[in-house]
């Protein structure tokens, strides 16, 4: 099996440029996706609450931020490299809009449920907020 010299650099190069998200793959906040009560039980001795699970969410869906802008920006590079060799067929020109399209519709949803998030934890992860309610 031969691989091509240009395989072997667009790798090299994914590489190069995922490490480094991939090993800072958390919000510079908050260093940790766990809270503090789930690690020790000095930080919480009555446990994890509600607020925590929704900061917990809140937190991986930061990380999946964070993974999705740069995956979104590898992916309109390819499509737009596909879009300038394949430029005269009139399928290829298609297909790639149909494909940024896509991409655009995809990074919109993403955006806005971290928003959505983002509001809902601004409220529910405030214990004042809540904490009539629960009582």
């Amino acid at each position: 099996m031969r691989i091509s010299l240009s395989k072997i650099y667009s790798l090299g190069l994914w590489g190069i440029l995922s490490i480094p998200v991939l090993a800072k793959a958390w919000s510079p906040l908050n260093p940790s996706i766990v809270p503090n009560c789930a690690r020790t039980q000095s930080a919480s001795p009555d446990g994890c609450h509600w607020s925590d699970l929704i900061i917990l969410m809140d937190t991986i869906l930061d990380v999946f931020i964070w993974l999705s802008i740069p995956i979104a920006t590898i992916l309109f590079a390819w499509i737009g490299w596909t879009l300038i060799v394949e430029g005269n067929k009139s399928s290829a020109v298609s297909a790639a809009r149909g494909r940024i399209v896509s991409l655009i519709k995809g990074m919109f949803f993403i955006l806005a449920s971290w928003l959505i998030v983002k509001l809902i934890v601004s409220v529910l992860a405030k214990p004042e907020y809540y904490q009539d309610f629960l009582n």
